[in-house]
């Protein structure tokens, strides 16, 4: 575990996980290639006042960029995955405190109803990505009990 405390959400929070998967290229060799631009959306809610929005591009094994937006559609992204605060909150935390995120925290099951995450995409083919690449997102979140959290609320 590092020895970070990091800002959610933060265009530095997302890049201390880009900066741990880019350490650890094997692990995701594994799981399989990775090519994506994905935003996410972490809808304002109790405890965080107005929505951000991030972009993340993958190619293969690594996390090439991130970056702050103001709408999801800077990026021309293959999917969306928004949230409000709280939700974001709750699996990170869970992730913290088992390691990785347990069967209710998932990406896959928190936006298979789409409630409370919906993925969304322009495009069928950009959302079934999400699906293809799932358990190499899973394992990018779940990065996340690798450095401590400090959330806004």
């Amino acid at each position: 575990m590092l020895d970070v405390r990091v800002r959610f959400p933060s265009k530095e929070w997302f890049e201390s996980l880009r900066d741990l998967m880019n350490s650890d290229a094997e692990r995701y060799r594994h799981l399989g290639y990775v090519d994506a631009r994905v935003a996410l959306l972490i809808a304002a809610d109790e405890g965080l006042e107005a929505p951000a929005v991030y972009g993340i591009t993958f190619e293969a094994f690594r996390c090439m960029d991130v970056r702050e937006l103001s709408d999801p559609r800077e990026i021309d992204p293959e999917f969306v995955m928004e949230a409000p605060y709280g939700v974001w909150k709750e699996m990170i935390e869970n992730i913290r405190a088992n390691g990785r995120a347990d069967l209710t925290h998932t990406l896959n099951y928190l936006s298979l109803p789409n409630i409370p995450m919906r993925v969304w995409s322009d495009d069928p083919l950009g959302r079934d990505k999400f699906f293809r690449y799932n358990q190499s997102l899973q394992e990018f979140f779940d990065d996340a009990s690798r450095f401590s959290t400090e959330f806004v609320a």
